[in-house]
């Protein structure tokens, strides 16, 4: 099964019938987007008056020099100094950089279970989720869905996960569907999972910024070619005749 087939199956899929109203991003990400262009077009003077602002105090100007550092922009990379500043801008509220530290303790983390560190990464986290910080709370949520902060807590993932879900983070509304297509602390349901699979499928515009809107696709697109969802008819005739073609390529 060749990868350019594969995908051309799953545009096609979303080609045939019109997708719902198109998702915003939560307004932290849409920050977080605004922020990452800003870094990029900094000069050298940029820089250094944001270095002063920092070392004078600013809570902004500190995160956005622990970014220029984790980036290597502008000076050599440097992530104690990154780590520095951000840590500076953590402890006086700044929701962007408590979401950064605490995913800095999650860095090469591939399998479930518990993670060094796991009570400052979760309590970093923890601060940027509750003011609202939707990234912080994915990172959450998917921290107790896969055990990483001492053990496995569905419900208190899904708490988090539906937080983020709820201001329109694609990731989290594909992790949603992920643990109701597994049955994951929920009643097992293909529905439901096609439902928040839908929901992250449809920030497609968005598709090269963020995670979660490709792998929703496919998912969703998997289920309907193996006639899981149920009501649909007219689509998955659609999406059969697509397969047979895709076959064929």
């Amino acid at each position: 099964m060749k990868l350019s087939s594969w995908l051309s199956f799953i545009a096609a899929v979303f080609l045939v019938a019109p997708l719902a109203a198109q998702q915003n991003l939560p307004k932290s990400t849409q920050e977080l987007l605004a922020t990452s262009a800003r870094v990029e077009a900094l000069s050298l003077g940029d820089f250094k008056t944001l270095l002063s602002q920092a070392q004078s105090g600013d809570r902004e100007a500190q995160h956005l020099v622990g970014l220029i550092y984790e980036r290597g922009l502008l000076i050599p990379r440097d992530f104690s100094a990154t780590r520095s500043w951000m840590l500076k801008s953590a402890e006086q509220g700044y929701a962007p950089a408590q979401e950064l530290i605490g995913k800095m303790y999650l860095m090469g983390i591939r399998d479930s279970g518990p993670i060094p560190d796991y009570a400052d990464a979760d309590r970093w986290l923890r601060l940027a989720a509750m003011q609202g910080d939707a990234d912080a709370q994915f990172w959450l949520g998917t921290g107790y869905e896969r055990g990483w902060f001492g053990g496995t807590d569905y419900r208190e993932a899904l708490k988090w996960l539906r937080k983020a879900a709820a201001q329109g983070l694609p990731n989290a509304q594909y992790c949603l569907g992920q643990m109701y297509e597994e049955g994951k602390g929920v009643p097992e349901s293909d529905s439901l999972a096609a439902s928040w699979y839908r929901k992250a499928a449809d920030h497609f515009p968005h598709a090269g910024l963020v995670g979660g809107i490709w792998e929703a696709e496919l998912q969703l697109a998997t289920l309907y070619r193996d006639g899981r969802l149920r009501g649909h008819t007219w689509r998955q005739s659609r999406v059969r005749k697509i397969h047979r073609l895709w076959i064929v390529a």
